[in-house]
């Protein structure tokens, strides 16, 4: 008795489909909890498995909005390497810089301002005290 070929790839096909579902609903599981701000329960579910472009585009939007830019540049760059031709993960990654730059340029401009007034501050007490 032979088997057909469809019946001995049965179980392949059957553990591939599986495995995709496992991932959809991975995906959902962790928009869902990224969505309700539980930002660090749906970074965790991606430790656990291989990860394909979909859960690294999610996990570098999860990590952008933890705060964690140099990590989603790292994982975009790493969905990038797996996709090359995908211009919605390169538009992600540029628009991260600008808004990096933009942040660097921030945090610079409250420094200095702080740095002023601890100056201005310094003055008019050594002032006051003469």
């Amino acid at each position: 008795m032979t088997t057909s070929p469809q019946t001995h790839n049965f179980p392949s096909t059957t553990l591939a489909r599986a495995r995709e579902y496992e991932d959809k609903l991975r995906r959902a599981r962790a928009t869902e909890l990224a969505l309700a701000g539980r930002f660090m329960e749906a970074e965790s579910l991606f430790h656990q498995h291989p990860l394909d472009v979909a859960d690294l585009d999610l996990l570098a939007r999860i990590q952008v909005r933890r705060g964690r830019l140099e990590a989603a540049r790292h994982t975009w760059q790493q969905a990038i390497s797996m996709n090359d031709s995908s211009t919605a993960l390169k538009e992600c990654l540029s628009t991260l810089e600008v808004y990096r730059t933009a942040r660097y340029q921030r945090h610079l401009l409250i420094w200095r301002i702080g740095l002023g007034v601890w100056l201005i501050l310094l003055m008019a007490f050594t002032w006051w005290l003469v």
